[in-house]
Parts: C-alpha cells; structure tokens; sequence
C-alpha cells in the first residue's frame, strides 16, 4: 500500500460478523474506559482499555487505527503503520569520540546509582510486603495500585525493574505489560510478573522477561531481580555495519570502552547480529548503507531497535 509521496505504508484488517457499531458508538470505542453496544443485552466486559493502549501504540510508530461498522453486518477494526520514510536531509553532527564516551559514561552512571524497583499490585498487603523485602536487599521502590497508575510511573520514573501483578482493576498485568513493551522509553525495563495467575507463556509472549507465582518465595524475588538487574547492566552490545576501513574509526574508539563490540560488513551478517547479539544500539558507517534504499533495508532489519547512522568524515 502507497500513501502520499515517497511513503509505502502496511495495512492490517480484522473483520467480525458480530452484531456491528453504530455511527455514534464508533466515535467513541477509541476512548478510554468506553464500552459500547447495549450494557442490558451485550454485556460488555473488560476495561475499556484495549483499543486505547492500541491507539496509542500504534500512533507511537507513525500510524492510524480505525473502525469501520454496519449495524447487523459486522465490524472491521484496521490500522496502517508506515514501512519507510523519505531519508531526512537533515544531519546532525557529533564527534566519534564523544558519543562512545557518551555510551560509557550511560553504562558507568547506571552501574553506580540505586537501582529503583517499581511494584504495581492493587493489594496493599502484597506491595507493603514486596517493597519491603526490595529495601531490606537494598533496593529503591515506588508503588502503584494498578496498572493504570504503573504505567504512568513506569514512564514518568523510568524504574529499573517492574513488578507486575495481572488481575487489577482499570488495566490489568497483560495490558499494561503490553503498552509498555510498546512504548519506545520503556520497552527495555525488565518486567517481572507476581500473580496468582499460571498464564506464564501468554507473559513471556508480550516480552515479559520473568514470571513468578504466588504465594512466592522472598528469596526467589530478590533472585530474580538481581538477574533482571544484572543482565540489564552487561556491558553494552553495539553492532557496527560498514567496511573495515569505514569502520576503523568507531572500532578503535570501542575498543576503549566495555562495549561487547561485534563488526559486520554486509546486511546478511546485520541480520544474524541482530538476532543472535541483540545488540544496545546499531552503528551504521560506510557510504554504501546510507544510500536510500540500503537505508530503508537497514531499517527493516534493524525495526524498533536502537540505530545510529554516523556520516564519518576522516579529515576532522
């Protein structure tokens, strides 16, 4: 599917033969904590939260969610996400050397400070005993009693480790397991799931990276956190893609850092980086991956993770 100049674009379309929404309720399914049909014979369930956390995804990437409905006929929900942009003209300049240390001044600082567990869990109990099993090991903590309010703190603190219960009122676990996995400032927290619920494979499908029942073990918790924390704080990965002599610069200033380094010169081997190494961020040099359409295959590859294309200029 083309849209507008220079814009190709993938549209995604489920239909139902269900009942269907009328012109004035189509307005409104978009909308927090709206539920539309008839509340006497449709009974609608859930949170009014879904097709929101949807919206506000897919808006995130670029894109449009809409809904199309014929009262007695069906509905079809569809959203359309861009594949790939005109190259921006615009280049702004930084030198080599201070972005890598920029890189390691992130990793040093991170390593150095309090590392700060956000516990959301609508049962006051389970957080007070949470929180306090975290400080007594030497965690910071913040609280939220759903997850309407955990993601709004995930956002706004941006915790190191999440604790996520599932059932809570206005937004449950998975919900807001999955907004967060989809929002570009906190898809790299670390969530753990702490519910009585065994649903540990729908979890771990949305991303979620631990999974825990209760009752729980103290013990297990603070394990599990520290792995999370851990494997958080491993040195930064960064893939480099450019031939080696484009490349040179950057590698040598990798070097002087903790930086797990892995170098490719060509898109097959970026392919099997990305997946084997998922690397912090992707560095693209050399002038063979900056053309347009390269350009445009790196950033397929590469999708929502961290990229860098350096313009090196070895006269400076």
């Amino acid at each position: 599917d083309r849209r507008g100049e220079g814009m190709s674009s993938l549209t995604v379309k489920v239909q139902d033969q269900g009942t269907g929404i009328s012109e004035a309720d189509q307005k409104l399914v978009f909308d927090k904590y709206k539920q539309v049909g008839d509340v006497i014979t449709d009974k609608p369930t859930g949170t009014g939260l879904g097709l929101p956390i949807s919206k506000e995804i897919v808006e995130m990437h670029g894109g449009k969610i809409w809904v199309e409905s014929t009262i007695g006929e069906g509905s079809t929900f569809a959203f359309r996400l861009p594949l790939a942009t005109v190259v921006d003209t615009g280049v702004s300049s930084i030198d080599v050397q201070d972005y890598i240390a920029q890189l390691h001044q992130v990793s040093e600082q991170t390593a150095n400070r309090t590392q700060t567990v956000l516990v959301v869990d609508d049962d006051a109990a389970i957080r007070e005993m949470v929180t306090q099993i975290l400080e007594e090991a030497g965690y910071g903590t913040l609280e939220a009693a759903d997850g309407v309010e955990g993601l709004a703190l995930a956002r706004s603190e941006q915790p190191d480790v999440i604790i996520l219960d599932v059932m809570m009122p206005r937004l449950n676990g998975f919900d807001c397991a999955a907004a967060l996995k989809g929002d570009p400032h906190c898809r790299r927290i670390p969530i753990m799931m702490l519910t009585v619920i065994n649903q540990a494979q729908r979890a771990f499908g949305l991303g979620v990276e631990a999974y825990l029942t209760k009752p729980f073990d103290e013990q297990k918790v603070i394990t599990e956190v520290r792995r999370l924390l851990n494997k958080r704080l491993e040195p930064r990965r960064v893939v480099v893609l450019g031939q080696k002599e484009d490349s040179r610069t950057v590698l040598e200033q990798l070097k002087k850092t903790s930086a797990n380094t892995t170098h490719i010169d060509n898109l097959t081997g970026l392919q099997s980086a990305l997946s084997s190494h998922d690397p912090s961020v992707t560095l693209v040099v050399g002038a063979e991956f900056q053309e347009n359409e390269k350009r445009l295959e790196v950033q397929r590859l590469v999708g929502s993770q961290p990229c860098l294309v350096l313009y090196i200029n070895e006269e400076d």
